[in-house]
């Protein structure tokens, strides 16, 4: 996709916003497409519109995770991760997240118990690897 297609596909899915605000899957896909682009804080700008309309949304606080992180913020990190379990006590995605980032700040012990933990609730997971 060259740079005139990613303008025109970023002016759509801005357009779907400005036609349907409180539609929190329009702020995930232009969040999703902008993650693509390297744009960091107009992501973790949409993710928060995102949070204001459905606060219960395990998954927004997943990918909030996943922002923080790559912008190296690993407290914030740490910390949406865990919201998105509080919320969802089995959501593996989260928990297997939360686990790689503690082996990368080597805090194995952390990330030991919660790569058991993703492997109690889907051991599937793991059968790809």
């Amino acid at each position: 996709m060259d740079s005139t297609d990613k303008k025109k596909l970023e002016t759509k899915l801005k357009n779907q916003i400005y036609k349907n605000p409180n539609e929190v899957n329009n702020y995930l896909r232009l969040a999703v497409f902008l993650d693509k682009t390297n744009r960091p804080e107009d992501v973790y700008a949409l993710l928060e519109k995102a949070r204001t309309l459905d606060p219960l949304n395990y998954e927004i606080y997943n990918f909030l995770g996943s922002n923080a992180k790559k912008k190296g913020d690993f407290q914030a990190s740490i910390h949406f991760y865990e919201q998105a379990i509080s919320l969802k006590s089995n959501y593996y995605v989260a928990i297997y997240n939360l686990a790689n980032l503690y082996k990368q700040i080597n805090n194995f012990s952390e990330s030991i118990r919660l790569y058991k933990k993703v492997i109690s609730i889907n051991n599937q997971h793991f059968k790809s690897f």
